[in-house]
């Protein structure tokens, strides 16, 4: 492959050789080839979609049966739990209403109603500091976490970090579940955002 230089007198200096005809390497000229190649393999398969109103309704169709998909399957968990549908420890207390011993729920669980304003404003601070930083920011699922978490998953091949929010962690224990699937994840980031 050969080309013939052009001084245009441009920007830049002239080049040693300049005006003369110049070979190209044979790494240059493979490159050159394969992307050639390359570029009319896509054109050859994408002949097919040249009239853009047969794209447009193929991408139509996906897109409409993707939405049409999720609200069936977002449908079919029902109605999210409230706290009022939860059991909670039952208490013993003392004449001024000053709690002496609580039980643990059927289930194994402390549940004790609170308040914001009776739990100390610099826990509820440190909570959010160390468990959902952005947690005033996001409506009940956070996808930066949700990212750094997938991206240290594919990179060690395990758990390294989590990227639940404090919202996702109230529907998980609203509706425990025993696997830890991609699906459970995806439960809870419908239930999280139906909560937010």
């Amino acid at each position: 492959m050969r080309f013939r230089s052009n001084n245009s007198g441009g920007a830049h200096p002239p080049l040693e050789g300049e005006g003369e005809v110049r070979r190209v390497g044979k790494g240059a000229q493979r490159r050159a080839h394969v992307f050639l190649l390359g570029a009319a393999t896509w054109a050859r398969r994408l002949r097919g979609f040249a009239h853009p109103t047969i794209a447009a309704t193929i991408v139509g169709a996906t897109v409409l049966t993707t939405a049409i998909g999720g609200a069936v399957w977002v449908n079919s968990f029902g109605p999210a739990p409230t706290l009022a549908d939860m059991s909670l420890s039952t208490q013993v207390v003392d004449r001024n209403n000053k709690l002496l011993r609580a039980y643990a729920t059927p289930d194994g669980r402390w549940r004790l109603p609170v308040t914001a304003s009776d739990v100390d404003p610099r826990f509820v601070e440190m909570l959010l500091a160390y468990e959902d930083r952005r947690f005033r920011t996001h409506r009940g699922v956070d996808p930066l976490a949700m990212a750094r978490a997938a991206w240290q998953w594919a990179g060690n091949a395990h758990v390294v970090s989590g990227g639940s929010t404090l919202t996702m962690q109230v529907a998980r224990l609203l509706e425990p579940r025993t696997e830890s699937t991609i699906n459970a994840k995806l439960h809870q980031i419908v239930r999280a955002i139906e909560l937010e």
